[in-house]
């Protein structure tokens, strides 16, 4: 079983920041991480869950139509953090922990931006799960040999794959079956609570705040 920090160390950092992945990556406790990859205007793959600032900072500034340069720091308990680049996670030191990289983009992005997508990830040679709520992802995946987990948050389930990411609260015993037919791995995020364990998933996806 592996258990995955969502977002990384987001007790002690900002969610999503190079100083919450290095922490998750140091937590003796936890395997790897979750984050996620957006797509700025001027085409830079950046490591953000909103399609917008908003939330975590005091602009509202559209990620994909803002130029990398262009975005506000995060301020978090007093202090202010860079929103980082994939490129910036792509150096670390190898590691057996596990990247894993939820794409938030949709699929029918440009051909060139795919291709830096991809030159990207290669960079990195920890392990890697690709994972998305877009399922034309998995194809291009499949493609280029790279392990994709489809993310469903509802009962639709996805007709190919071999390995889900779900929601736990919307486990039942017909996601059961078809898993079991079809000798699918499974996931689940994002747990808070030792309670909210309901089944025995390959790979968990942890809050920590």
């Amino acid at each position: 079983m592996i258990k995955l920090l969502h977002r990384g160390d987001t007790l002690n950092y900002p969610e999503n920041t190079i100083e919450s992945i290095k922490s998750a990556l140091n937590n003796i406790n936890y395997n790897g991480f979750e984050t996620d990859l957006q797509l700025t205007k001027d085409d830079k793959w950046i490591i953000f869950h909103d399609d917008d600032t908003k939330r975590l900072t005091n602009k509202n500034l559209i990620i994909k139509n803002t130029n990398y340069n262009d975005l506000p720091l995060i301020k978090f308990k007093d202090k202010h953090f860079k929103i980082p680049l994939l490129k910036d996670i792509t150096n670390f030191k190898n590691s057996m922990k596990i990247f894993n990289l939820e794409i938030k983009e949709k699929f029918n992005i440009s051909d060139s931006s795919k291709n830096n997508l991809l030159n990207l990830i290669k960079l990195i040679k920890s392990p890697l799960i690709i994972s998305s709520y877009n399922w034309k992802w998995y194809d291009w995946c499949v493609d280029n040999n790279l392990n994709f987990a489809h993310l469903i948050e509802d009962y639709n389930l996805p007709e190919n794959g071999e390995f889900w990411i779900i929601d736990y609260q919307i486990l039942n015993e017909n996601i059961i079956t078809k898993i079991k037919q079809k000798n699918i791995k499974i996931g689940c995020y994002t747990l808070k609570n030792k309670e909210d364990l309901n089944y025995n998933y390959d790979v968990e996806i942890w809050d920590n705040n």
